[in-house]
């Protein structure tokens, strides 16, 4: 029902602290295990994050021995590039960066993550509107599929999911884009169990929503999924999280 297709661009949507960054993650690790080269600059989390972050889910622990904390830096060596840039970015910078990466890199991924980093203010409409163009005219230049994180604006509550035009800023990021999808966290869930409460047990801890795709036949629906905190790996009803990685003899494959 749903690809990362190249020469397209997808928004990730959702409320802070939701789990887009660490569902993208895993995305972007399934991508890198098939093969695929990922490109991602990342002013939100620093470099040193973001490979733990790979590592522990790759070994669906967070607790690796040295040598698997070897073995999989040696697997990333080979198909992952990271951008090491703790500031915000200058908005006429976004788009020149990714085609040099297209031009001397050829990754089939590339992550800007996110909008709110690349230095626009939050009501510079024009502006988040041009980027967001000059980012797609890249995609649709390149066999890449280019990733763009967009929070949600907040409401009085995060308790539902944040719909395509709850994507703070202008209402052009999710009309250019060909996907849009929204991370959800069940905290109404989280927060019942906190308190010894298990009627919510059954439910799903987080959703992955396909707010719009606008190629292959349009379709748009939610698939539900639980999580794996300490391999902060998130895995299908019916499916194991440990199901999803192994490593082992210097190769990483789902």
């Amino acid at each position: 029902n749903f690809r990362f297709r190249p020469y397209e661009l997808t928004i990730w949507t959702g409320f802070k602290g939701h789990g887009k960054s660490a569902m993208l993650s895993q995305a972007l690790l399934g991508f890198m295990q098939a093969g695929k080269r990922v490109f991602v600059c990342s002013p939100e989390f620093p470099p040193i994050e973001l490979l733990y972050r790979f590592l522990v889910q790759c070994l669906a622990s967070n607790d690796p021995t040295e040598e698997e904390a070897d073995c999989m830096l040696e697997f990333l060596s080979r198909w992952l590039w990271l951008y090491d840039v703790q500031a915000s970015l200058k908005p006429q910078d976004v788009a020149p960066l990714c085609r040099w990466v297209v031009e001397n890199i050829k990754p089939d991924h590339i992550v800007i993550d996110s909008l709110m980093k690349c230095g626009i203010a939050p009501d510079d409409y024009a502006s988040q509107k041009k980027l967001v163009d000059q980012v797609q005219t890249v995609a649709h230049q390149s066999p890449v599929h280019i990733h763009l994180v967009a929070h949600a604006r907040k409401g009085n509550s995060d308790d539902r999911p944040a719909k395509l035009h709850d994507i703070k800023g202008a209402s052009e990021i999710a009309d250019l884009a060909e996907n849009v999808i929204s991370v959800w966290r069940n905290k109404p869930k989280e927060m019942a169990q906190s308190t010894g409460d298990r009627s919510k047990d059954i439910e799903p801890d987080s959703l992955f929503i396909v707010e719009a795709q606008r190629n292959c036949g349009g379709w748009v629906g939610t698939t539900q999924l639980y999580y794996e905190r300490s391999a902060m790996i998130y895995f299908e009803p019916g499916r194991s999280f440990k199901s999803y990685v192994s490593i082992g003899n210097n190769e990483v494959s789902l």
